[in-house]
């Protein structure tokens, strides 16, 4: 049975970041995407090699998400803007998401998650802790578009670890609960990579309709309905079969002793 193994938590910052980048500075701001479970990680699985380049921009987006949750912790404590505190609060769940997910890649590959931030992170969480009322609504959500906006350049050029990524991140459709739910959210990953891919955004409209069609059926048979395994399995009785008769007299022959229900063999 395929499943995703490899973890979301950069995706969801890309998320997140997609969302700011449409909106100008304002406190009105639209809230990101809603957090979804994370895939787990297989213990045992193998654990292919990172790049320098993908091992750097594994550790940048854990000292983003320090960041990102440090700023809206401030945004708690300093704004008094409904939209602007549950923006702050849902950052801070979803990049604490972010970052449980994030972790155990790290490390897997070794890579040391930072305890301090950079300057540009200081200085950003220094201009907020000086400011209050409107003048701090407007410098957090600049700050936080200028942040997500980075974080998807970076994203862009990442290597092989963006495609796992991306395909972790189409597989968070397969997690949802119901079939509703879980067109949503592969509608809501297609949109979101058609600007930057868009041969796998049209692919993923084409495909829809199959790849959930599984969704239909009730949970407790939808792993077995999702998985190759059946299909595999049948395969593998009509090739024994054929090979155990070798040579059919007809075609009509053929269906019949291949379509046999075993149980009445």
């Amino acid at each position: 049975m395929r499943s995703s193994t490899i973890t979301a938590g950069l995706a969801l910052t890309v998320l997140a970041g997609g969302a700011l980048a449409q909106s100008p500075p304002a406190t009105n701001v639209p809230a990101p995407p809603p957090t979804i479970t994370a895939p787990a990680v297989v213990p045992g699985a193998p654990v292919a090699a990172l790049t320098e380049r993908d091992a750097g921009f594994i550790a940048a987006q854990l000292e983003n998400n320090m960041a990102v949750v440090l700023a809206a912790r401030r945004a708690l404590e300093h704004s008094q803007n409904s939209s602007v505190r549950g923006f702050a609060q849902k950052m801070i769940t979803d990049h604490n998401y972010a970052q449980s997910t994030l972790e155990p890649i790290a490390s897997m590959h070794h890579i040391q998650a930072p305890t301090t931030l950079s300057d540009p992170h200081r200085e950003m969480l220094n201009r907020l802790s000086q400011l209050s009322g409107p003048a701090f609504d407007r410098e957090y959500v600049n700050s936080m578009v200028n942040e997500h906006a980075l974080e998807i350049s970076a994203y862009n050029t990442a290597g092989k670890t963006q495609r796992r990524i991306v395909s972790a991140w189409v597989g968070t459709a397969f997690a949802q609960d119901d079939a509703a739910t879980a067109r949503k959210q592969w509608r809501h990953v297609a949109d979101e990579l058609r600007p930057r891919v868009s041969k796998l955004a049209t692919l993923m409209d084409d495909a829809e309709a199959d790849v959930l069609a599984y969704m239909g059926f009730p949970a407790q048979h939808r792993a077995k309905i999702h998985s190759t395994n059946p299909i595999e399995r049948l395969n593998g009785e009509i090739k024994r079969r054929s090979d155990v008769v070798g040579i059919f007299p007809n075609e009509a022959e053929e269906v019949q002793v291949t379509n046999r229900n075993p149980e009445r063999s």
